[in-house]
């Protein structure tokens, strides 16, 4: 996903992404949404939801993360997108879906979650029908640093100059798509940071290490079943710095945490009993540059899945920048610089010492476009750009949704039939590489609709 659209590629195994189609409809009824980025996609019930970014400043139709406040549209109110679909490609009911939170700066990168009916259950019922919640959407919201409920109290950006103002997690659940529940923060970031991009899954807690690798994949760890113990949070910390001076990174010795640091950038792992909490900082073995972040600087926008074939989980992520620099001291009296096995950062020749740095330096920056990371256990995590390289280059930040048996019966049974919905379906889908074949190998891929 991203500025012009939604895009859809398909995968099997071997993990081999072929370019997929545009995915079209995700507006709305008197107009269309500002901006169309972070999609997130879950299927339930027959249908695939899509919830997505509509703006980038609440109440504000730009293009731009500056939000002038003077230019904000009476009356709209701070929202994110919804639609769904039967087929992945054509999406109809769309509309905006509100934010009811006092003085709400921005409504960013939406993520569903669906909820078992135990985490429901728990929550009691939505409605005086006794209606349970589905699912639950995690919003990043941001809020004026003073406490004040006026927009026009809120940052001129959400970069450096944001200030103390901070994005943090809320959730509002549903049992319908239609109906929301209000606003509620579901966790306080670790060292009181800025936090956006919050993905949640579930796994076992520990994660079983006797799945052997080689195993088939098992989708119902993401959506519930045996063994589904814990909820995890992926999330980025975004901690700009300040407009006076440029980001840039330090590591110290391996094993050493980024911490409060000036400028984060960085995707954490959290934990907890439920997906409603409390969360604190998941266990961590080794990583890829600091104990206390499972990425490298300047990554945002997770999706999360399970490797076909084996029991590795793979969180993908948009390498949006490569003006990031991580500065390292260079080896005593080396020509090369250390090469910093997996961690997806790419370094060069040391630079000679100066005035400013008095020991000769290596600077080391990540790789432009989708990267990933790989765990076999959620503790330890290793570079995956092997996986990243066969996504289509243009995706940026989206959901890898892994199809469960019901969902490819619905997507099949989409394309499948006499209707014409079902013929202009097949027609969509017949350029993307196996799609047609696929259905048709699949017990429900002649079901009519």
């Amino acid at each position: 996903g991203g500025g012009p659209g939604a895009f859809v590629p398909l995968a099997g195994d071997p993990l081999v992404f072929t370019p997929g189609r545009d995915a079209r409809g995700a507006a709305w009824a008197g107009g269309e949404p500002t901006v169309f980025r972070d999609p997130s996609v879950a299927f339930h019930d027959g249908w695939f939801h899509l919830v997505f970014t509509a703006e980038l400043c609440a109440g504000l139709p730009t293009l731009a993360f500056h939000c002038d406040r003077r230019q904000r549209r009476d009356g709209l109110p701070a929202r994110f997108g919804y639609a769904r679909s039967r087929d992945l490609l054509s999406w109809s009911d769309s509309r905006p879906v509100t934010v009811p939170l006092p003085g709400a700066c921005n409504v960013w990168a939406p993520e569903i979650y669906l909820l078992t009916r135990a985490e429901a259950a728990s929550r009691g019922p939505l409605s005086a029908d006794g209606r349970l919640a589905v699912a639950m959407v995690v919003v990043s919201i941001s809020t004026p640093a003073s406490g004040s409920e006026e927009l026009s109290d809120c940052p001129w950006d959400f970069g450096p100059s944001a200030g103390a103002s901070r994005h943090r997690p809320y959730q509002m659940l549903t049992s319908d798509f239609e109906r929301w529940t209000p606003p509620a923060l579901l966790f306080e970031p670790l060292y009181a940071e800025s936090a956006i991009d919050a993905l949640l899954f579930r796994a076992p807690h520990p994660p079983n290490k006797s799945e052997a690798r080689g195993a088939p994949p098992r989708p119902d760890r993401l959506s519930g079943g045996p063994g589904a113990e814990r909820t995890y949070v992926v999330y980025k910390s975004e901690k700009n710095g300040d407009p006076s001076s440029p980001c840039e990174w330090r590591r110290g010795q391996r094993g050493a945490p980024l911490g409060a640091a000036r400028c984060t950038l960085v995707l954490r792992l959290l934990v907890g009993p439920s997906p409603f909490g409390p969360f604190a900082a998941a266990p961590l073995d080794r990583t890829p540059v600091w104990s206390d972040a499972i990425s490298h600087q300047c990554a945002e926008g997770p999706a999360l899945f399970i490797m076909p074939g084996s029991a590795a989980w793979v969180v993908l992520y948009d390498g949006y920048r490569t003006d990031c620099p991580l500065k390292l001291a260079a080896p005593p009296g080396q020509q090369a610089c250390e090469r910093l096995v997996s961690s997806g950062l790419d370094g060069g020749r040391p630079a000679a010492a100066s005035a400013s740095e008095p020991a000769a330096q290596c600077t080391y920056r990540g790789r432009p476009g989708l990267g990933a990371l790989v765990s076999d256990d959620l503790r330890s995590w290793r570079d995956g750009a092997h996986v990243a390289s066969t996504i289509p280059r243009h995706h940026k930040h989206g959901t890898a949704l892994q199809l469960s048996g019901e969902a490819l019966c619905a997507l099949c049974g989409g394309i499948g039939g006499v209707a014409p919905h079902a013929r202009e379906a097949r027609r969509l889908w017949e350029p993307v590489t196996g799609m047609i074949e696929l259905c048709a190998r699949t017990a429900c891929g002649t079901s009519s609709s």
